[in-house]
């Protein structure tokens, strides 16, 4: 049952539930969820142009095209590489986060860190709010694992723990953002 939030009291966040007309159970902020709901359906009818326009948006930021340093030509391929498969997240979210991994784990062992390994971010979520709980475990392992290597590889001396506290809570929130996700679906539905 939906609980509302009790305005009786203005400095409580007390909770009731009280029946709205018609016997249908009240919804806490009703505008918030009808938003949410509208939200979600814009984004269910039209899920490959919201793909498609966040895996070319995310390639041309990290590209370079939108500031002053340019990544180097080969650099390039691991950007794309690295963000057009966010694509088809929502088709195959597993094989697109391997996909993902696997060319990040290429451009760690051959060139230096780039912004574009921030799409493993958006396919950890990816995975958290449409997949069952094992391959969100699997997924946030192999990605911890990443951050361990890059941690290890990429950090100057002295600087080894706060990289690796950063980079966990990073993939922290990215866990922590897909698992809100999937519960308010849960709710809607």
């Amino acid at each position: 049952m939906y609980q509302t939030v009790d305005g009786s009291n203005p400095g409580s966040a007390g909770l009731k539930s009280a029946p709205l007309a018609g016997g249908a159970p009240p919804r806490p902020l009703d505008g918030a969820w009808q938003l949410w709901e509208r939200l979600r359906a814009w984004d269910q009818r039209f899920a490959i142009v919201v793909d498609t326009t966040l895996a070319l948006g995310l390639f041309l930021v990290c590209s370079g095209w939108f500031s002053f340093s340019k990544v180097s030509h080969p650099d390039l391929w691991f950007v794309a590489g690295l963000t057009l498969p966010l694509i088809l997240r929502r088709r195959a979210p597993i094989s697109v986060f391997m996909v993902i991994a696997i060319v990040a784990f290429a451009q760690w062992s051959t060139t230096t860190p780039l912004v574009a390994d921030s799409a493993l971010l958006v396919a950890l979520y990816t995975v958290t709010a449409e997949c069952d709980w094992l391959a969100v475990v699997v997924a946030a392992l192999i990605l911890e694992i990443g951050v361990i290597l890059a941690t290890e590889r990429w950090t100057p001396i002295g600087n080894y723990s706060k990289s690796l506290i950063f980079l966990t809570g990073m993939a922290a929130a990215s866990l922590f953002a897909g698992v809100v996700v999937r519960a308010l679906r849960s709710q809607i539905d």
